[in-house]
């Protein structure tokens, strides 16, 4: 069941998995596919949202990263050993710039920025759907981070930028977007306020397809949603093989899914672009079930809720 934003997220990160997972398969079911690569070292949500914590109110009171390491360490926020330094510093680099950019963008001296969790469920959904995000309340700001060329985070940040719509009226949402490097800069993107009705319409759309996506397998797959904008011409046979292509085979600056285990797994003998365009195959939240129909409608419904992506830079 889809009860929170971070169930919406899990699905739309991974739809693959999501899938495996939801018809029961285990990690262990599919150690010839994901190897050693299954479940690498990384920081679980809860110790990540202390460690950022801990890491603002460091750069806002301008301690040195460093004096902080070996106290985290001690109290158990951190592993021991090498691994963990280079996690503080990128929990922290990531910290230090978002708030210059949120300082920029909302003309505030540092000292007065606050920046707190919040909670909340969306009125009118049934059943309620639990939201967690950071704010600005003296400026009713949601704050949300992405990174250029992660299509997965703009992806999974969207319906964020819903709930809180749909929740708070008179709010708005500054999307802070990291460079793919440190020789980029990042950038504070403001989103006009999106009609209450208007957002929740579309969250429950979303809600709906990423809990038919646990039920069964649909083509939503954020790194191919964004080089291939639009629909794709049927007909176009070349089109259609250039697609498939870049299913299986990465290239400059660009992840096929095929490089998870997880997609492998679940699409290994399929076409990802005939699924969903069986004559009588059942409509979800009244869109076509199709990697075109999927794709078409997000695009349209980012669109109209005024979600900006950054573009990536044309590899040279």
């Amino acid at each position: 069941a889809i009860r929170s934003m971070d169930d919406i997220a899990t699905v739309l990160r991974n739809p693959a998995r999501a899938w495996l997972k939801g018809q029961g398969i285990r990690v262990a079911d599919l150690s010839h596919e994901l190897g050693e690569r299954c479940e690498p070292i990384e920081l679980a949500g809860l110790q990540r949202w202390h460690l950022e914590q801990r890491a603002r109110r460091g750069v806002l009171l301008g301690e040195d990263p460093e004096s902080i390491l070996q106290p985290l360490r001690q109290d158990g926020s951190l592993p021991h050993g090498a691994v963990s330094g280079p996690m503080w510093r990128e929990v922290w680099s990531t910290q230090q710039e978002i708030l210059t950019r949120l300082i920029e963008a909302l003309g505030v001296p540092a000292c007065t920025l606050e920046i707190e969790p919040l909670a909340f469920e969306v009125p009118d959904l049934d059943p309620a759907l639990e939201v967690r995000t950071l704010w600005i309340p003296s400026h009713r700001t949601q704050v949300l981070v992405t990174r250029v060329g992660r299509e997965k985070e703009w992806l999974t940040a969207w319906p964020e930028h819903l709930a809180f719509a749909a929740a708070h009226p008179d709010g708005r949402t500054i999307r802070i977007d990291l460079p793919r490097n440190r020789r980029d800069a990042s950038k504070s993107i403001p989103h006009d306020p999106v009609d209450s009705a208007t957002a929740k319409q579309i969250l429950r759309q979303v809600r709906e397809i990423a809990a038919e996506a646990q039920r069964r397998l649909l083509p939503i797959h954020a790194e191919l949603l964004y080089p291939f904008r639009g629909a794709i011409d049927a007909a176009s046979e070349e089109r259609s093989e250039s697609l498939r292509q870049k299913l299986w085979i990465a290239g400059p600056g660009f992840t096929a899914p095929a490089e998870d285990p997880w997609f492998r797994a679940a699409w290994r003998g399929l076409d990802l672009l005939k699924v969903g365009r069986e004559p009588g195959a059942p409509r979800v939240a009244g869109v076509e079930p199709s990697f075109d129909g999927i794709a078409s409608w997000l695009h349209e419904a980012m669109d109209l809720t005024g979600w900006k992506i950054r573009k990536r830079k044309k590899s040279t």
